[in-house]
C-alpha cells in the first residue's frame, strides 16, 4: 500500500507498525529485523506505534521461546525488542501500547502493576534507556594534546569547557552516526 501511494505522490512521512500482534508470539529477532527490513526499503523513518507484551500467565506462541508469560517474560522479550528496534538505523520511536495492568486492554500488559507499581519491565526498560544509552553530563579531561575522546549517540550535544584559570566557554556540536566524528574547538 505505501508503494503504491508513493508512486501515487502520495505525501507518506512514516510507517507505523503494531507490534503486538498476535498477541501471545515472541517474536524471533531475525524475524524482526527481516520486518524492519522490509519496511526500510520503502525508505521512510519507522515507528513502533503500538507494544504491548503481556505478563498474563498465557503460554508463549512462535516458536522461538516457549514458557508462559510472566512478568519476568515479559521484561526479557521487551529489553530483546527494544534493543533491536532502538539499534536499527530507521527506526525514530518506540510507543508503549498502555500504561497500567489496571485497565489495559491486553491482560498483563502494562509497565507498571495494577496498583500502579513498576514492573519488572518498567525497570528494565529504564535502565536500558537511561543508563545504557543516554549519554548525560560526562566529565572528562583533556590529554596533554588538549584532546578528549568519547562514544556517544548521534544527535546534539552542548559541551561546558572549563578553562585552568577557571573561565567557562560553551560549544554546540552534532554527532553524526555512522562516521568518525572529529571535531575542534578554540576557545578565546
Amino acid at each position: 500500500m505505501v508503494k503504491e501511494l508513493q508512486n501515487r505522490n502520495t505525501p507518506v512521512t512514516g510507517i507505523g507498525i503494531q507490534a503486538h500482534e498476535p498477541r501471545d508470539m515472541w517474536f524471533s529477532p531475525v524475524e524482526v529485523v527481516s520486518t524492519f527490513d522490509k519496511y526500510q526499503e520503502l525508505g521512510l523513518p519507522l515507528h513502533i506505534t503500538e507494544f504491548t507484551p503481556q505478563s498474563s500467565g498465557k503460554a508463549i506462541t512462535g516458536g522461538w521461546r516457549e514458557g508462559v508469560w510472566t512478568e519476568e517474560a515479559q521484561a526479557e522479550f521487551a529489553e530483546q525488542f527494544y534493543t533491536l528496534a532502538f539499534g536499527y538505523p530507521s527506526m525514530v520511536s518506540i510507543h508503549w501500547w498502555g500504561l497500567s495492568d489496571r485497565m489495559i486492554w491486553l491482560k498483563g500488559g502494562g509497565l507498571l502493576d495494577k496498583d500502579f507499581n513498576p514492573k519488572p519491565v518498567y525497570r528494565r526498560l529504564v535502565k536500558l534507556i537511561k543508563n545504557d544509552w543516554m549519554t548525560k553530563n560526562l566529565t572528562v579531561r583533556t590529554d596533554k594534546n588538549g584532546q578528549v575522546k568519547f562514544r556517544g549517540f548521534s544527535g546534539d550535544y552542548k559541551l561546558l569547557l572549563t578553562k585552568p584559570d577557571g573561565t567557562k566557554q560553551t560549544f554546540t556540536t552534532h554527532v553524526t552516526e555512522k562516521v568518525i566524528n572529529n571535531q575542534a574547538f578554540t576557545t578565546n
